[in-house]
């Protein structure tokens, strides 16, 4: 009789282990979804932020690019005024240059009106 009970209780250990064998199984697929949910959640967190960072990295992109171009044209005009402001002391100096020609010619005209004044008054004398 023996014979006949140890392939019943074969069989009963055997589905013993099945069974235990299946809820490990499920407990472990159980964990392991419970885990993908949480990197999923993690996931959707971590895109959003992204999303957010990028968003923000644009709007500063945008505003210092912005502050580039101001500050091209801003150079552009202190070129272009720089420019201006070399031809009107170029044109000061020139003006300052004749004046003081014009000042040394008057020096020299009055110079030499003296001169033949003193001149004509000496030929004067001597006559």
């Amino acid at each position: 009789m023996r014979s006949l009970k140890e392939p019943i209780d074969h069989e009963a250990e055997i589905k013993v282990k099945i069974e235990l064998a299946i809820c490990n199984y499920l407990a472990k697929n159980q964990e392991l979804r419970a885990k993908l949910e949480l990197a999923r959640a993690t996931l959707t967190q971590n895109k959003a932020e992204f999303e957010e960072e990028r968003a923000k990295v644009t709007q500063r992109e945008t505003m210092l690019r912005g502050q580039v171009n101001l500050a091209t044209i801003r150079g552009a005009q202190v070129a272009e005024l720089a420019v201006s402001r070399q031809q009107q002391l170029r044109t000061c100096d020139q003006k300052m240059e004749r004046g003081k020609l014009r000042e040394e010619i008057e020096s020299v005209s009055t110079q030499e009106r003296c001169a033949r004044e003193m001149v004509a008054s000496r030929d004067q004398h001597i006559r």
